[in-house]
Parts: structure tokens; C-alpha cells; sequence
């Protein structure tokens, strides 16, 4: 799979639902935080079960793939200052790091350049279990978690060292 296929699931698990993906399209390219933490909400409830469901169509192949570049995307905004600018704990970070993900490529790479349009405290902590869980739902067992990049907090040694807490 590659980087444009894993932003595809997630953007048609929001397409699925037209009017809500219209107002994060416009949340998103506004940066309107009031928005977004409606569409927090949604995400975790309504737009994560699609994913799940279109996860559900990868073979065990695109499904490890999805883990995977969801792993390497979460690593990726694994930096101090947007540690600073979104979270009050590392389990904090990681569920508002799955949070920017969640909202598809639009926001990452809006988060991704400038981390100061980040809004404070949003989360989506099921962002990044759904792709374990429907895994072990699909395949009988649990998949490698971390294999080549993990989500935890700090973990991105690179990013961290001029940042700090």
C-alpha cells in the first residue's frame, strides 16, 4: 500500500457521510477549532467505524500496510513542539497526534508544516487501535504493534532533542 491508498480509507470512511465531510473540508481549510472539536466527536463515532469498515475489504497484506504507514504517520508528528501545542500528557499526545491523522491528509499536512494550527486538547484515541483490532478480528491474532516506528510519546528521538518538555 502506499501513502495515497492510506489517506484513500480514511477519506472515503468520511465521504461516506457527505454533509459531515463537507464541514470538516471547510473546518479544515479554515483551521476553525470550534468545528473541529464538534468533528472530534464524530470521528470517534461515527468516522472510525467506517474505517473499520473499509479495513475490513484489505486483504492481510493492505491491512499490515495501513498499520504500518498509520505507524509512520503517527511517528512522524512524534515532535516536542507539537507536544507543546496540543497536549497536557504523553497518552494526551498520542490520542491528538491519531486525532490530526483521523481528520485526513488536508489537516496532517497542515499540522505536519506548522504545528502552531494545531487546537488544543482534541483527540481520537480509537484512530489508533481500529487497525490492530480489525486485524486480530480478520486473521485470529494479534499483529506486531511498532515494527518500525512507534507512537509513544518521545519516541521520535530526532524530533525531540531541540524541543524538550
Amino acid at each position: 500500500m502506499n501513502e495515497s491508498v492510506f489517506w484513500q480509507v480514511i477519506e472515503s470512511a468520511w465521504a461516506t457521510y457527505p454533509a459531515l465531510d463537507k464541514t470538516r473540508q471547510r473546518a479544515v481549510a479554515l483551521n476553525q477549532s470550534d468545528a473541529l472539536q464538534q468533528l472530534a466527536i464524530m470521528l470517534e463515532q461515527v468516522v472510525i467505524p467506517a474505517i473499520g469498515l473499509k479495513l475490513m475489504e484489505l486483504d492481510r497484506e493492505g491491512l499490515t500496510d495501513f498499520i504500518r504507514t498509520l505507524e509512520a504517520k503517527m511517528h512522524q508528528l512524534d515532535r516536542a513542539v507539537l507536544y507543546q501545542q496540543t497536549s497536557l500528557s504523553d497518552l494526551c499526545f498520542i490520542h491528538a497526534r491519531a486525532l490530526i491523522i483521523g481528520m485526513g491528509k488536508q489537516y496532517f499536512n497542515l499540522i505536519d508544516q506548522d504545528p502552531a494550527k494545531a487546537t488544543r486538547h482534541l483527540e481520537a484515541e480509537y484512530v489508533t487501535t481500529i487497525g490492530y483490532k480489525i486485524y486480530e478480528e480478520r486473521f485470529g491474532r494479534p499483529i506486531e504493534k511498532f515494527a518500525k516506528h512507534s507512537i509513544l510519546t518521545g519516541s521520535n528521538k530526532a524530533a525531540w532533542v531541540q524541543g524538550g518538555r
